[in-house]
């Protein structure tokens, strides 16, 4: 089965289980395997994101007995984000075929669904204070080598996985990849990095993000619990956040950047975007690490542990704009934040999610 010569075949409508959909399914090759996207159509978190699908041969025989399943990337899912998804017809950890590939008539058809979305809330995987780096990419091994950092300032990660979205120029999807870090028992403490591999089954130019999720050893505070305290999605435009009950969004008239606010509980957070989106704090009384962000590497900047502080993201989303090659930056910062404000805020900070 030759799968470097891939080409459209089908795109099939939005299939909508509970609050996640699936989208934009595409089928590279005879046999397979199929891309697509899953959305969060709901109002709560979704820890497990997924998708399964019957595979059934030219003549509506199924290969498998019942459905194969498949993980997103990004697996948790806030309210409003989309995540993606590659599956192939054959798989080491799927069961044992029915009819084996080699005596299926092609072409192939998948019938997809969405994970139930029963695993609701942030779950215990997350991926607060973890920085994704390429290194290199390597276009014969079909393989992205990362380095993955714990900036996070409390405690270690276990069970760390990275996952990447190869995307060409018109937002398509190329290929989803996969990586896994060092095995239980290893951990990856504060300050520490491991280099990862994350192998793609196609790899070529274009655009890479990528996610890393693992399981942190320190208490954390849920940002979005069940119940009527759930925090709510605020879709900007170019990017949404998620915010505490109470808190509203202002829009605000800029110049030649889009600007707006948000606020609640006596705090107001201002944000900036675009090219002219101002630059980061320059101070050496902030606390400032990197980490990933929504695919994106952010930069936080926190007041010194215990002092009431200003406190600042500042993402970069793109190099360049053309035609002027100006940076194109989001810039949301709070000012006289207290230490509990602060916690409040850095959940907000990591719930920003840019469209590509």
């Amino acid at each position: 089965m030759n799968l470097a010569g891939r080409t459209l075949l089908s795109l099939s409508p939005i299939l909508l289980v509970g609050a996640t959909c699936v989208t934009n399914i595409s089928q590279h090759g005879t046999a397979g395997p199929w891309t697509g996207e899953l959305v969060n159509a709901g109002d709560q978190t979704v820890s497990t994101a997924g998708a399964t699908a019957r595979l059934l041969d030219a003549a509506g025989r199924e290969l498998y007995p019942g459905e194969v399943g498949v993980a997103a990337c990004p697996s948790k899912l806030l309210p409003g984000e989309r995540a993606a998804f590659e599956l192939f017809s054959e798989m080491p950890d799927f069961p044992t075929p029915v009819i084996p590939l080699a005596s299926a008539k092609l072409p192939l058809h998948a019938e997809f669904n969405a994970f139930s979305p029963e695993f609701v809330g942030s779950g215990p995987a997350r991926g607060d204070g973890l920085l994704v780096t390429l290194v290199a990419r390597d276009a014969t091994r079909k393989v992205a080598h990362v380095t993955l950092t714990n900036n996070h300032s409390d405690d270690y990660y276990q069970q760390l996985t990275v996952c990447g979205i190869l995307r060409a120029a018109d937002k398509s999807i190329v290929s989803v990849g996969r990586g896994e870090g060092p095995p239980m028992p290893s951990a990856l403490f504060p300050g520490e990095s491991t280099d990862i591999d994350v192998q793609f089954d196609v790899m070529r130019e274009g655009d890479l993000r990528f996610y890393a999720v693992g399981l942190l050893a320190a208490p954390y505070a849920d940002c979005c619990p069940l119940g009527p305290s759930t925090w709510h999605s605020v879709n900007t435009g170019p990017f949404s956040v998620l915010l505490p009950p109470g808190w509203q969004y202002q829009p605000m008239q800029g110049i030649d950047s889009f600007v707006g606010g948000f606020s609640g509980d006596g705090v107001t957070l201002n944000f900036d975007y675009g090219m002219y989106g101002g630059q980061p704090l320059d101070n050496p009384a902030f606390d400032v690490h990197d980490e990933t962000v929504g695919g994106f590497t952010a930069r936080l900047f926190l007041p010194k542990a215990g002092n009431v502080g200003e406190m600042q993201l500042y993402m970069r989303t793109a190099d360049v704009s053309p035609p002027f090659g100006a940076p194109v930056a989001l810039v949301l910062t709070g000012a006289n934040l207290s230490p509990a404000q602060q916690q409040v805020v850095l959940q907000i900070f990591r719930s920003v999610r840019v469209k590509s």
